[in-house]
């Protein structure tokens, strides 16, 4: 059974005394973290699907929400999700996402994406300049506390160098118990269900996504070239 952990990252909030606290809500579990040793061992590029509802098409102005159960890592698991909470006329979507996933070892990563975003992460860097005259270094690369990744992405964060829309930055924390999060792809879909009726699963109708995994790649990418050049060295 594959279990995610769910971290919604809006504000800088303390994680008060780094006290675990986990509930298991349909698939995910509530994780903070209890200490700040946690440190990174690896960054990978993987996809998720958000499901959410209501009655305009993805291209309007409406505003998508965070809400508990939202987020799948599989397309099926979002798909039973919608037969499970759907109701009649409402329509429902689903999303892949382009993410970061950060392992902090074999069986644990967070991961994070952003809602509401064409380009996830674009505003972010996980650079801060170093007025020391010493070297900068980034958040992200391996080694780092988790803690301090974690918290790089908070709402107001210095790391921000365009502001993010309030509640838009999604934390995930996943559990690797019996199976993988998907690897990002060159092309990102969606789907659109449909009803023929109560006695009926929805069909689903896709069509091609409007987000960009491109700050994300070239976040990865930066940091690759940072540890390159350190071996080399």
């Amino acid at each position: 059974m594959l279990h995610e952990a769910e971290l919604l990252g809006i504000s800088c909030r303390k994680l008060r005394n780094w006290v675990i606290n986990r509930r298991r809500i349909m698939g995910f579990t509530e994780h903070l973290f209890h200490d700040g040793d946690e440190v990174i061992s690896d960054i990978e590029l993987v996809k998720i699907y958000f499901l959410t509802h209501g009655r305009n098409a993805w291209h309007s102005t409406w505003i998508s929400r965070y809400w508990k159960g939202c987020m799948h890592v599989t397309w099926e698991k979002a798909r039973d999700h919608a037969e499970e909470v759907r109701k009649q006329g409402a329509v429902f979507y689903i999303k892949e996402l382009p993410a970061l996933a950060i392992a902090v070892d074999d069986m644990t990563s967070i991961v994070i994406s952003q809602i509401n975003a064409l380009d996830v992460l674009s505003g972010y860097s996980p650079v801060l300049a170093d007025d020391s005259g010493g070297a900068d270094k980034s958040v992200l690369e391996p080694g780092t506390r988790m803690i301090d990744t974690y918290l790089s992405f908070s709402f107001g964060s210095l790391f921000w160098k365009t502001p993010p829309l309030a509640s838009s930055v999604i934390r995930l924390q996943y559990w690797r118990y019996g199976g993988e999060l998907e690897p990002l792809t060159e092309s990102l879909n969606m789907w659109t269900s449909s009803s023929r009726g109560p006695a009926y699963y929805l069909d689903w109708h896709s069509t091609p996504g409007n987000i960009s995994a491109s700050t994300l790649r070239s976040l990865l990418a930066a940091n690759q070239a940072v540890r390159s050049k350190r071996k080399g060295a």
